[in-house]
């Protein structure tokens, strides 16, 4: 038979994994402060060398630059446990590895290296992040190096002082019981979306059941949150996360002392913007025990009055969630519902002070499962034991108190599987935001593919020279030549350089260069470098008649080393006139060309558009004329299009004395769009405005919205909310939320829902 300790501690290891499961809240904003965790033995070239001997960077292909980036190591033992004391700092293979899904950049070129001679002397690792959601690939790299100070100190994003048990973060702080070591405060900072003010009150727990104690009988337990004893909390601080080791005795006052209950050991770990309680998993009820009733649950405090809580098997029948006011009167949400077992839920409070979001996937583990909810001012009211009077901890009541409550026998032998991250998002957050925060854990990111370098890294660190006599040496209607004297290889001196890139754009760099070189187009077939000295050329035909186009071109060696960009150079295209009009569809736009055999006191064309859901003929655009010519003169418009049907065009010609001729009108059958589709908006990075494109087949009904996001998860912006119609389709947004106020730079998040039909896209607003 099995010691009365050993029993214990099989049946209260079970009960405190799902208790620390809930015992911390967890702030994030989107994908860019999830981590990316690989174990050292992905890692075999630089096993048993010392932390303080790596650096991790990332590149930029516009800049062709190298970052120093946060990153941390963790020492973990044979046993794959952390070690909170006695730590090697030697990388082996249990140890891992941590960076931030933000902090990944593009692929670097392999002759590309950081500038660090000492990393010259040892291969480096490629680490490619794959985010499965939206497809993009991330990048980072693992170098060795003999001089670490001299690499740039990266952002430390978390700090932990074990005196308090305190963590913290740019974005939330979280404070624990002394005696106990439950999470006791917890508030959103401004920067984490939430007004600074502390909204929990403590984590609950309420157990019920007995254990066959041998020859001592059986014992009834009773437990709360106030049985449990915290002995000590240590953890591991590093610049990615906090791993907290929660050291906890537990106390059964029926006992009263009888039984010296053993110490155990429970990790927490904490990220820039997360709390992931995921690792407690995988421990049995034992066969012995009886467990019949079990709640977890946070309660929040009287400044949570006001906030909504929102579940997601409840939306449909509670769409406005359940008011946190300290009274029934709205609180059906809190009837017993099941939780969807298998498989990952979401439940939530927000209001003002920020919001609770709780991603979890639970295990049918016990007769009923239930979603909990309780906002009572006589507090909760479920008590363990018939006869026995109510008992509640905290602000002596349920302040929109929130979790799982498990009745009914518990399986014997069950094995308890939790996975749960905590969220603390900003103030007001939608349910739909709840929505795509739990599609991040259905389609985590993660580390797919590591390989090592050949150790050919540059030896030549010295860039071309700059091209500064970019000029244009001829054009006509649709096409710009270019000239330029070739630079050298290493400066002015060497031989040619390596390659060309050109691009160009007819807007203004007035956002910064590396803005503009981000959205321009490149020329294709660029020619190989001369010898120094000699003059180039290229042109770039199909451009658009009667447009001012800018051009700037950069070279490179080799070894990636890129020169400073050249001087702009611009030009107008000719224009041109008509003999000929016609009209056709390219997908979401309709391109007319018009050709004239020659031209009198011509000022220019008035393109005109009607469809069949308008009255009256609608002006679109003007194209200016030649004036006088007998040349034949082309002329072209590309029209975007949002509708589908019959689609009419005609052309006003208009003299310089003012009178006007109308050409024949063509008509253009617009077919639908053959799939749901959401595009990249153009430009990305913008500033101040950027296009969204969007397409709606004719085979889909309902509303159509577009929302734009932060990284908080708030809802910016409605750009679209109207009926379905089938058709190509175009929005701005101007970067301004929907109170006129305008969002600051950073990374944003644009949605477009029809249905059950969604997707989703990224963009960066620069200032």
């Amino acid at each position: 038979m099995k010691s009365p300790e050993k029993k214990f501690f099989f049946l209260f290891s079970a009960l405190l994994i799902v208790v620390l499961i809930y015992s911390s809240l967890y702030a994030v904003t989107s994908r860019a402060y999830e981590p990316v965790i690989i174990k050292g033995a992905e890692f075999q070239g630089f096993l048993n060398i010392s932390h303080d001997n790596l650096v991790v960077y990332s590149y930029s292909d516009i800049s062709s630059d190298w970052t120093a980036i946060s990153f941390q190591i963790d020492d973990l033992d044979s046993d794959n446990d952390y070690m909170f004391s006695g730590q090697d700092n030697l990388l082996t293979a249990n140890d891992e590895l941590l960076v931030l899904a933000n902090d990944c950049g593009d692929v670097a070129p392999s002759s590309s290296w950081i500038s660090d001679e000492s990393s010259r002397n040892y291969p480096r690792y490629q680490v490619q992040v794959h985010d499965p959601l939206s497809g993009d690939d991330g990048y980072v790299y693992v170098y060795r190096t003999d001089n670490k100070a001299s690499h740039p100190v990266a952002t430390d994003y978390i700090q932990y002082d074990s005196s308090i048990d305190r963590v913290e973060s740019q974005f939330y702080e979280i404070a624990h019981n002394a005696s106990n070591g439950i999470m006791t405060t917890l508030l959103l900072t401004n920067a984490g979306g939430g007004n600074g003010e502390d909204f929990v009150d403590r984590f609950k727990i309420r157990v019920r059941g007995s254990y066959d104690l041998g020859f001592l009988g059986s014992v009834t337990l009773v437990l709360s949150e106030e049985n449990l004893t915290k002995q000590n909390a240590s953890g591991i601080e590093g610049q990615i996360r906090v791993v907290r080791n929660w050291k906890i005795q537990l106390e059964v006052p029926e006992l009263q002392g009888a039984i010296d209950l053993p110490v155990f050991d429970y990790i927490v770990k904490y990220y820039p913007t997360s709390c992931d309680m995921g690792s407690f998993r995988q421990l049995k009820i034992p066969a012995d025990a009886d467990v019949d009733f079990l709640r977890l649950s946070y309660d929040l405090d009287p400044s949570a009055n006001g906030m909504h809580m929102f579940a997601e098997n409840a939306i449909s029948t509670k769409p406005n969630g359940s008011l946190v006011n300290r009274t029934t009167e709205s609180d059906d949400i809190g009837i017993p519902r099941d939780l969807n077992i298998p498989g990952w839920n979401w439940w939530m409070q927000t209001g003002a002070p920020g919001t609770l979001l709780g991603i979890a996937e639970l295990p049918d583990v016990a007769v009923n499962q239930y979603l909990y909810y309780k906002d009572d001012l006589t507090g909760t009211n479920d008590s363990p034991l018939s006869g026995d009077q109510a008992f509640d901890t905290g602000v002596n009541g349920s302040w929109g108190d929130t979790g799982v409550k498990y009745t009914g026998s518990f399986s014997q032998e069950s094995r308890i599987d939790i996975q749960l991250w905590l969220y603390f998002l900003g103030a007001n957050i939608s349910p739909d935001s709840a929505a795509v925060i739990k599609s991040f854990h259905e389609h985590p990111i993660g580390a797919d593919n590591i390989t090592l370098s050949e150790q050919n890294f540059p030896v030549d660190t010295i860039k071309p020279a700059k091209i500064a006599d970019l000029q244009v040496s001829n054009s006509g209607q649709d096409f710009v030549t270019l000239s330029w004297t070739a630079p050298g290889d290493d400066g002015n001196a060497g031989g040619p350089a390596y390659q060309y890139q050109m691009k160009y754009s007819t807007a203004l760099p007035i956002f910064g260069l590396e803005t503009w070189w981000n959205g321009a187009a490149f020329v294709e077939n660029m020619p190989s470098p001369a010898e120094p000295g000699q003059t180039q050329s290229i042109t770039i035909n199909n451009l658009t008649m009667n447009k001012r186009y800018y051009f700037y071109i950069r070279s490179s060696d080799e070894y990636d080393n890129w020169s400073d960009f050249s001087n702009l150079a611009g030009q107008n295209t000719s224009p041109v006139e008509l003999s000929l009009f016609t009209a056709k569809q390219s997908n979401d736009h309709v391109e007319l060309v018009w050709i004239t055999e020659s031209e009198t006191n011509n000022l220019g064309f008035a393109v005109e558009r009607k469809s069949q859901t308008q009255n009256s003929w609608q002006e679109i655009v003007f194209i200016n004329g030649a004036g006088t010519t007998t040349s034949g003169n082309r002329y072209s418009f590309t029209d975007k299009i949002n509708v589908t049907g019959t689609v009419m065009y005609r052309l006003r010609q208009v003299d310089t004395d003012g009178s006007v001729e109308y050409s024949e009108i063509v008509n253009v059958a617009i077919k639908a769009p053959q799939e749901f589709a959401l595009f990249q908006n153009y430009p990305n990075p913008f500033n101040p405005v950027t296009r969204i494109a969007y397409q709606i087949p004719d085979n889909l009904s309902g509303n159509v919205r577009l929302d734009v996001y932060d990284v908080l998860g708030r809802q910016l912006r409605t750009l679209v909310n109207t009926p379905a119609q089938a058709g190509y389709y175009e929005t701005i947004w101007d970067g301004f939320n929907d109170s006129g106020q305008e969002a600051g730079s950073g990374e944003y998040f644009y949605v477009l829902k029809i249905g059950n039909l969604q997707q989703i896209r990224k963009m960066i607003k620069l200032q």
